[in-house]
């Protein structure tokens, strides 16, 4: 049964039928007039296998399908002027009226949102957290049933607030058709100039030097870490001139996403962490990402289960599928960027991470940190000719870091790693002494059982 079908019967049971299955018709979506022409047309029909309410043989609801996702617009309408909260006024401490103005376009949307999303029944709200992922479906009906609903949909809002304006700050860009401008005769290189010779070169060039305002030495040193990213050593690519590159070209304008791909182990240990509210980020290097889901999905395939992640607002990665001699439509991310947690949708063997791009890099500091003590233990082969976007991502989901909400930083992380391995030295120097000491073998296992060692050999190795 459906999140829809446990939510109705949820309402039946503590409603009645009578009463609650007009409500239920409005969290599909339906008016009061539809729902009479039901009704008395005897057209309706609960649905409970699959959570949907359906029209009988004949029935007509006003050009509207049955069982169809609410929109916001509908859920608003459903949810009724009159349960909407009345607005207060903010005064300041000498009583004058001081009303709070949104610090920019993205906050002013949000809070727009916020308050329409408020406005609605636990069952609407229930049904809408569970859509976007921030909760499971028996979170989601225990929400309704318990009476959270509201404190969990501030809950997924305060999230997106904190994480900070996700909006490009910079121009959008969109990788031009490089094979399409030199058949057309464009980026020709000078008779005289010793490199590049060919158009193809000279077009990389062009577009990084115009859309950076690089000088040529500066442009050819981004073009020679670029290559090396695109061949077979993107990891001994110059993280600092890819990042400066990332900095002063524009951003990709749109949605991006991820594919990945894990054993039934490595899924567990990477989704150990995952929920709303985390920070995911890459230990110390940059990352691939592409412009479409259905090449994500196709980047997944390999292993037990199947994951991407889906960024719905980009804010600094670059497009870089002009610059390649593969294309790929593939955009390049910052090495300090991370992105937020919004939702998770689980399934048997495929499971999408809604995140949008925090607003703001992680330190040098915590980058530094993460790529000395997880980088090398994870470096892929060194390849001969040129590799896949689909072979790079791969590659760079080995080095892919979660922090969970109730940790601050990386670094944060360190410290407890630290005084776990501390408490260690403690408790093995003091089993050393025991020992030679000639105290038996029986206590000296009844000594390392009590001292917790094993569970701080755990905390020590996690990441």
């Amino acid at each position: 049964m459906g999140i829809r079908g446990r939510l109705a019967e949820s309402m039946i049971r503590s409603q009645g039928r009578e009463k609650a299955l007009p409500v239920i018709m409005k969290l599909l979506g339906f008016d009061e007039e539809v729902w009479r022409t039901s009704e008395e047309g005897k057209h309706f029909k609960l649905e409970t296998s699959t959570g949907e309410i359906k029209a009988g043989f004949g029935g007509k609801l006003n050009g509207r399908k049955i069982g169809e996702t609410f929109t916001p617009n509908h859920a608003e309408k459903a949810a009724g002027a009159g349960n909407k909260p009345a607005e207060k006024a903010n005064h300041g401490h000498n009583g004058a009226s001081a009303e709070k103005q949104p610090a920019s376009k993205w906050q002013a949307e949000l809070s727009r949102k916020k308050g329409i999303a408020m406005a609605w029944k636990p069952e609407m709200q229930a049904e809408f957290l569970y859509r976007q992922g921030f909760l499971d479906e028996d979170a989601a009906v225990a929400a309704m049933e318990n009476g959270t609903a509201a404190e969990q949909m501030e809950k997924y809002f305060d999230i997106q607030e904190k994480n900070g304006d996700p909006t490009p700050t910079k121009p959008i860009r969109k990788a031009p058709d490089i094979n399409q401008e030199v058949r057309e005769g464009k980026h020709v290189p000078p008779e005289d100039q010793m490199w590049p010779s060919d158009p193809y070169t000279q077009a990389r060039m062009d577009y990084i030097q115009e859309w950076t305002g690089m000088d040529h030495a500066e442009a050819r040193d981004t073009f020679d870490e670029l290559r090396t990213w695109f061949g077979g050593s993107w990891d001994k690519a110059d993280t600092d001139i890819l990042d400066k590159y990332i900095e002063k070209d524009g951003a990709y304008g749109g949605e991006i996403f991820r594919g990945m791909s894990f054993d039934e182990g490595e899924y567990a240990s990477f989704m150990k962490n995952v929920q709303p509210g985390s920070k995911i980020g890459m230990i110390g290097n940059n990352s691939s990402w592409a412009d479409n889901k259905e090449q994500a999905w196709h980047f997944s395939k390999g292993g037990d289960r199947h994951v991407i992640l889906h960024c719905v607002k980009n804010k600094t990665a670059a497009p870089v599928d002009h610059l390649s001699i593969h294309g790929e439509n593939e955009i390049l991310a910052h090495s300090r960027t991370q992105w937020t947690v919004i939702g998770v949708k689980e399934g048997d063997s495929r499971t999408e991470i809604t995140v949008i791009e925090a607003g703001e890099y992680m330190s040098k500091e915590e980058r530094d940190h993460l790529k000395k003590t997880h980088g090398n233990d994870a470096l892929p082969e060194k390849h001969d000719e040129p590799v896949s976007l689909a072979q790079r991502m791969k590659e760079q989901n080995k080095f892919i870091q979660v922090v969970p909400p109730e940790q601050d930083s990386v670094l944060q992380d360190s410290d407890e790693r630290s005084e776990a391995c501390r408490k260690m030295d403690e408790i093995a120097l003091t089993w050393l002494k025991m020992r030679n000491a000639g105290v038996g073998e029986k206590a000296l296992q009844s000594y390392y059982d009590e001292s917790g060692f094993a569970e701080l050999s755990e905390k020590a190795r996690q990441r």
